[in-house]
């Protein structure tokens, strides 16, 4: 009892236990790091970025790690100075949607423990930009000119629709999730 696998290995993570034991990755295990007291938030932040530079793909991006590095960065001129975490995590969703077509999809044969494939980093990616942008206004520290400047780096940098996300991944689709598409 207590017990977890940390594994990250993407065919091992498409299990979510073994038996009664989870199986976890670094970004779990860094997080209850975090919770624990034995790692800052901020050196949460970096090791996650450095996770991300030295090509380690497909670790999930949350809106919190979108809006904290934002925080960080200045704005001058109306524009997003970017940080280092900044330009880290725009090539990584970049290269990640890149190699969207290794990305395990559906139907995966039905001996695979996670018949949806890997879609869930593709959705989680687009819901965290998606409220990282609504946070940025609704956030009471920053002014309009600094929400702006925000809002439009996400837009530039980050942001793809599902149209997008749909061709950069390659996931298989009809017509019918054309239209359905458009009209989201």
């Amino acid at each position: 009892e207590g017990d977890v696998i940390w594994a990250d290995d993407r065919y091992v993570n498409s299990y979510f236990n073994r038996g009664n034991v989870p199986i976890i990755g670094i970004n779990e295990v860094l997080k209850v790091l975090v919770s624990a007291g034995s790692l800052t938030v901020a050196d949460y932040y970096e090791k996650l970025s450095k996770l991300r530079a030295s090509g380690v793909r497909f670790i999930p991006v949350q809106k919190d790690e979108i809006l904290y590095h934002l925080k960080q960065a200045k704005v001058e001129n109306d524009t997003v100075i970017e940080t280092n975490g900044l330009i880290i995590l725009r090539s990584y969703v970049a290269e990640c949607l890149l190699q969207g077509d290794i990305l395990q999809k559906p139907p995966i044969p039905e001996a695979s423990p996670n018949k949806n494939g890997e879609i869930a980093f593709i959705i989680s990616l687009s819901r965290a930009i998606n409220d990282a942008l609504v946070a940025v206004w609704n956030t009471k520290e920053n002014d309009e000119k600094n929400c702006l400047a925000h809002a439009e780096w996400l837009m530039d940098n980050l942001y793809i629709d599902h149209l997008g996300l749909l061709h950069v991944t390659s996931l298989p689709r009809n017509i019918q999730d054309d239209y359905y598409f458009i009209a989201v």
